[in-house]
């Protein structure tokens, strides 16, 4: 995990909470099938909520699958290359994931602006004044884009001073890397 300070315990905290924000989500449409199928009953806009958590949840943890190292990157054939066109490659993807979160931070702030003022409200039975949903979606967005931010400056600033650790402290993993990890969580869990 790329280590930012209080911004990647920031990050996992957020990241957490939609978690299991998305565990209760997965209780509640169990109540839902459940009610409708013994007792002709529905709550009303579980849907609904249920599309405004995915929204939220996945917002927040676009910025934590930057601090993970988990956006997926072709490197089959990265690792062949040397290390200075690895390093390009590497910045190169970090820009465009800079660049794609900038642009959906900023959308996301325009949206909500014109929500706010026209106090728009969802067009369902729960009409939810989308506001609410939406600054906590653009909350997520603009934590991807400080986060993507960050990271950037500093793979360039460590690519200039280190070009080898540069790769390997945010450079995607390998193959016996991933196993590697996979098998120390595995053990630890195992132990608890």
């Amino acid at each position: 995990m790329i280590d930012l300070g209080w911004i990647s315990k920031l990050s996992k905290f957020f990241s957490l909470v939609c978690g299991y924000l998305l565990l209760g989500l997965c209780f509640f449409i169990l109540a839902e099938v459940i009610a409708r199928k013994f007792f002709s009953y529905s709550f009303q806009g579980v849907d609904e909520i249920g599309g405004y958590l995915v929204a939220i949840s996945g917002s927040f943890a676009f910025g934590f699958g930057v601090l993970e190292k988990a956006h997926t990157r072709i490197d089959l054939a990265l690792t062949n290359f040397p290390i200075s066109l690895r390093n390009f490659f590497n910045v190169t993807a970090y820009i465009a994931i800079f660049l794609v979160s900038a642009f959906l931070a900023k959308y996301s702030y325009v949206t909500l602006s014109e929500s706010i003022l026209f106090k728009s409200i969802s067009a369902t039975p729960l009409e939810v004044p989308i506001r609410y949903p939406q600054f906590f979606w653009f909350i997520g967005l603009s934590l991807f884009s400080v986060i993507s931010f960050v990271v950037l400056v500093k793979i360039i600033i460590s690519w200039f001073n280190n070009p080898f650790e540069s790769y390997n402290l945010f450079g995607p993993e390998n193959l016996k890397e991933e196993i590697n990890r996979e098998l120390k969580d595995a053990q630890k869990r195992k132990v608890s």
